[in-house]
């Protein structure tokens, strides 16, 4: 059977925009490993997400080493990662799970995602972490959204609904809990110390806009519909006498 120019596209097609997003965190990070850990830290402070230089920024601890555009870290912070378990996580993450939703919606609509997924991550963390001086980084709350993005697209019914609550049970649950109970629980302070809601504010958005995709899709598909069936007639027609 010879393939349809719609099939051979399908089969051409490659998750070009999660290999390069994994490329540019991936030589970020390695770009941070050649600097002194002085320089590392300056970089970190300059180009992470820190919620104060929003909400109070002429009392942040750090302002006199930041020169750079405060707007920017909302998408610079997404890039930057602590250490290699944490980057090794997150690019794993996004290889397994973002590779399968950029081939199932295309690259254009995968970035859009992955963007707005982000940046709900940064304004959750701005909003609910307002007060905080602490540095925020990681791609964690874009990657949560494309999980979120992935699940929507699972077929709909019981297992789609109770996949999504688990999964936002998941993550809602550790949000909920004081940073310092987490810290006597685990006697760690890692786990205190993650951005919970950032990733609940990814996972949702990611959601929420494959929801809004998923619906002008379909809006597209049936004017194309009518606009292929209009004037074209129900019953058969009759030949003249």
């Amino acid at each position: 059977m010879v393939p349809s120019p719609s099939q051979v596209r399908a089969q051409m097609r490659r998750p070009t925009a999660t290999y390069t997003i994994i490329a540019i965190n991936v030589a970020v990070f390695l770009y941070g490993q050649t600097m002194t850990v002085r320089d590392n830290m300056l970089f970190l402070l300059n180009w992470a997400l820190i919620p104060s230089r929003f909400t109070r920024p002429d009392t942040t601890p750090y302002r006199g080493v930041l020169d750079s555009p405060r707007a920017l870290t909302t998408v610079t912070s997404l890039f930057l990662h602590s250490g290699f378990a944490h980057i090794a996580l997150n690019m794993f993450l996004l290889l397994a799970i973002g590779r399968m939703l950029e081939l199932a919606i295309g690259t254009p609509r995968f970035v859009l995602l992955y963007s707005l997924a982000g940046l709900g991550s940064s304004l959750a963390v701005i909003l609910l972490y307002r007060n905080s001086d602490s540095p925020f980084i990681g791609a964690s709350g874009a990657v949560y959204g494309v999980m979120g993005g992935y699940f929507l697209l699972l077929p709909p019914g019981p297992d789609r609904t109770k996949t999504i609550v688990w999964m936002l049970a998941l993550i809602l649950v550790p949000a909920l809990i004081p940073a310092h109970v987490i810290q006597n629980l685990t006697g760690s302070d890692f786990l205190a110390n993650i951005a919970h809601w950032g990733h609940v504010g990814g996972f949702l958005t990611g959601i929420l806009t494959m929801y809004l995709m998923t619906r002008y899709a379909r809006r597209q598909r049936a004017r194309q519909y009518t606009a292929r069936h209009e004037g074209v007639p129900t019953e058969p027609v009759q030949p003249p006498a």
